[in-house]
């Protein structure tokens, strides 16, 4: 993520780049937090996996799980825009002419 916001930043500066920046910034920092809630994650199972009720251990637990679902969303959403972002502009639906103003017209 780090990379692609990196090489975003490269680009013609406009508002629409500085939006999509800002973008990535906060799934970068989703993503992030996520990352640093798994290796503590890993250090409290190695020295606390044995015990099974142990508060630290779950806690730790519930707030990886946490982080990992705003991580997911952030991803979805930045994706889910995007998407949105690339579809072809919509025509504007055209005034149905009646018949008889289409003849008059002729």
């Amino acid at each position: 993520m780090k990379m692609i916001r990196y090489l975003a930043a490269l680009g013609e500066e406009s508002g629409e780049q500085h939006h999509f920046l800002e973008e990535l910034k906060t799934v970068q920092d989703a993503l992030g937090a996520w990352h640093d809630w798994e290796e503590l994650s890993k250090t409290v199972e190695k020295h606390f996996g044995d015990r099974v009720n142990c508060p630290l251990l779950l806690e730790t637990r519930a707030l990886l799980a946490a982080r990992y679902a705003a991580a997911n969303g952030a991803v979805m959403a930045l994706f889910a825009k995007q998407a949105i972002a690339a579809l072809p502009a919509q025509k504007q639906p055209q005034p149905e002419r009646s018949p008889l103003a289409l003849a008059k017209r002729a």
